[in-house]
C-alpha cells in the first residue's frame, strides 16, 4: 500500500482531484517524480549575519564621495593590505594587516572602489567613488535573512567562458538584477547570488544549459520524466494548483516548479518526448512571454504528429497522445544531447524546415570548400562537430548547436554558415552525418600522412608561384619534419658547389 503520511502537495492534489480509479499507482508514480526532483536539487540556504556590515575595498583610484547612510556600518580597507577573504556570499570575513596585527572584519557585502574589479568572485559591488550608487543594491541584500544558492553554472558548457568574441551574452543581457556579471579579465561569468531573485530569465535564454536553477535542474527534470512512466504532464506551481478549478485528466502527473520562466524550448521538448506529446499548463495565457513563445515553437516542431503537443486544461479539451512516449533513457546526458537523442528516436521525418522566432535551435551548413582543418571541432563546446580520423571526415549534428557562432568565425575557408532559429525535420538535423570528407595526403619525402589533399592543394595554390626552384616547390608537399631537412640539404649542396664548405 502507498504511504500517504508524508505526501507532497502535488500528491495530495492528485489524491483529491484525479479521476484515476487506481489511486495507489498514481500516487506512487507522483511520489517518484517528486523524489527525483528533490534528490537532484542542489540548492541550500543558511541564515545571514552581519547584513549591515560593509567592507569597502579602496584601490585609491577614485575619491570617495557620498554616503551609505546610517543603516550600514562601513569599514574602509586598502586593497594592498588584504590577506584573505573567508566565508560565503552574504557573510564574509576580511582579514587585513594593520601594522603588526591582523584584523578580521565581518562583511555582509563587499564594495570595491577602483578599476577592473578583482573581487567579483566575492559578489563585490563595483563603484567609481560614489558610495550612494551602491545603496539600493546593498539595501536589497540587507533585507534578506537567508542566503540561497539559487543557480548552477557550468563553465565548461558556457559559450562565453574562455572564449574570445563573438561570445554568447544571453544570460547577461536577460538579468535585470546584476546577479550575473561579466568578468572580462577571467573570461567568465560570475554569479552574484546575493542579488538573484530566482526570476528564471537567465535559465530561459541559455542555449546550452550552462545556467540552471539549483532546485529544478536538468538532471532532476530528466529523472522526473523517466519516472513519470509516459503519463501526461501538468507543469504547475503550487500556487496555481491551489487556484485551479478545471478537472484533471486521468493518468496525469504534476511537475511542481518554482517559476514558469524556467521552461524554455529544450525543457519543454524533453517533457513532450517523455509524455508522448501530452504536456499541459494550468492556463497558457498567464505564462511569461518567453514561456509562451517557447510553447509556440515547440508546438511547431512537433506539429507533424497531428496537432499541438502543449496546451492547458482551462481553455482546451484533452488531446490524445501524438506518439508513443520515447523509452530511450536520457539520464546523465547534457541538456541538448538529451533533446537530440529524444528527437532522433522519433523517426518519421517530414523534411519540413521552420524558422522559430527567438528560438534556441540553430542550423549549420558546411560547404565543399572545407579542408578539414578541424578548427570547428576544436572550438565547439556543445559537441555539434566531431572529427572522424578513421575515415578522414568531419561529422555534424546541428540539433546540438547552441548558435554561438565560434565555428563560423574561426573557419579559415568560410565554409560554415549558421542560421539561428532554423529547425529542420530531417534525420541529418538530429543525428551525426558526414559533412566533409577528403583523402589523406602523405609526405612526398617520408610517406607519412600529415594533411588532407584539399589542404595541401590550397597551400600549394597560394605559394607555388613564389617558389623559384623545384626543391622549394617540393617542400610544399612535405611534412613538418621533412620540410626543414630538405631545405637544409639544398643549402649545404649549394654551398659545397660554390666551395664554401
Amino acid at each position: 500500500m502507498t504511504d500517504y503520511s508524508a505526501m507532497t502537495y502535488a500528491c495530495m492534489y492528485l489524491l483529491e482531484n484525479s479521476p484515476d480509479t487506481n489511486k495507489d499507482k498514481l500516487i506512487r508514480i507522483q511520489q517518484s517524480v517528486d523524489d527525483a526532483l528533490f534528490d537532484n536539487a542542489l540548492d541550500f540556504s543558511y541564515p545571514l549575519n552581519h547584513q549591515n556590515d560593509i567592507v569597502l575595498i579602496n584601490e585609491g583610484t577614485y575619491a570617495l564621495i557620498g554616503s551609505l547612510g546610517e543603516a550600514f556600518n562601513i569599514q574602509v580597507v586598502d586593497s594592498s593590505k588584504i590577506i584573505r577573504i573567508e566565508g560565503r556570499p552574504g557573510e564574509y570575513y576580511v582579514s587585513v594587516r594593520e601594522g603588526n596585527d591582523i584584523v578580521k572584519y565581518p562583511a555582509g557585502s563587499l564594495v570595491y572602489s577602483g578599476d577592473k574589479n578583482p573581487w567579483l568572485q566575492y559578489d563585490a559591488i563595483e563603484i567609481h567613488g560614489n558610495l550612494s550608487r551602491a545603496v539600493p543594491q546593498l539595501a536589497g541584500r540587507a533585507a534578506k535573512n537567508t542566503f540561497t544558492k539559487s543557480l548552477l553554472f557550468s563553465e565548461g558548457s558556457c559559450d562565453y567562458a574562455s572564449k574570445e568574441s563573438p561570445a554568447c551574452r544571453a544570460c547577461l543581457e536577460s538579468c535585470e538584477y546584476s546577479a550575473l556579471i561579466e568578468d572580462t579579465e577571467a573570461k567568465t561569468i560570475r554569479l552574484r547570488l546575493s542579488d538573484c531573485t530566482e526570476c528564471g530569465s537567465c535559465v530561459a535564454v541559455c542555449p546550452s544549459g550552462a545556467i540552471q536553477n539549483s532546485r529544478f535542474n536538468v538532471a532532476g527534470l530528466i529523472a522526473a520524466l523517466e519516472n513519470a512512466d509516459g503519463y501526461a504532464v501538468l507543469i504547475a506551481t503550487d500556487a496555481d494548483l491551489m487556484k485551479l478549478s478545471s478537472p484533471l485528466y486521468s493518468e496525469m502527473v504534476i511537475l511542481s516548479i518554482p517559476n514558469y520562466s524556467l521552461f524554455n524550448e529544450l525543457y519543454l521538448s524533453l517533457s513532450v518526448l517523455k509524455s508522448g506529446g501530452e504536456v499541459y499548463f494550468p492556463d497558457l495565457t498567464v505564462l511569461p512571454a518567453s514561456t509562451q513563445a517557447a510553447v509556440c515553437n515547440v508546438n511547431r516542431i512537433f506539429e507533424r504528429f497531428g496537432g499541438n503537443v502543449i496546451g492547458d486544461i482551462v481553455s482546451v479539451s484533452r488531446h490524445s497522445k501524438r506518439f508513443a512516449p520515447i523509452v530511450r533513457r536520457l539520464d546523465n546526458l547534457p541538456l541538448r544531447m538529451a533533446v537530440g537523442e529524444g528527437l532522433a528516436s522519433l523517426k518519421g521525418y517530414s523534411n519540413n524546415v521552420y524558422t522559430l522566432p527567438n528560438g534556441l535551435f540553430s542550423d549549420l551548413h558546411v560547404d565543399n570548400t572545407c579542408t578539414l582543418c578541424m578548427g570547428c571541432a576544436y572550438v565547439c563546446k556543445c559537441g555539434a562537430f566531431q572529427a572522424q580520423p578513421e575515415n578522414q571526415s568531419l561529422s555534424l549534428n546541428p540539433v546540438l548547436c547552441t548558435g554561438c557562432g565560434h565555428c563560423e568565425s574561426i573557419c579559415p575557408e568560410h565554409s560554415i554558415s549558421l542560421a539561428p532559429g532554423r529547425f529542420r525535420e530531417e534525420e541529418s538535423y538530429v543525428t551525426f552525418s558526414a559533412v566533409a570528407k577528403d583523402e589523406v595526403f602523405c609526405c612526398v619525402e617520408c610517406g607519412k600522412p600529415f594533411a588532407t589533399e584539399k589542404a595541401i592543394a590550397k597551400v600549394a595554390g597560394m605559394f607555388a608561384s613564389l617558389m623559384w626552384d623545384d626543391v622549394k616547390t617540393r617542400t610544399l608537399y612535405c611534412c613538418g619534419e621533412c620540410k626543414p631537412k630538405l631545405m637544409l640539404k639544398q643549402h649545404f649542396e649549394n654551398a659545397t658547389a660554390k666551395g664554401g664548405y
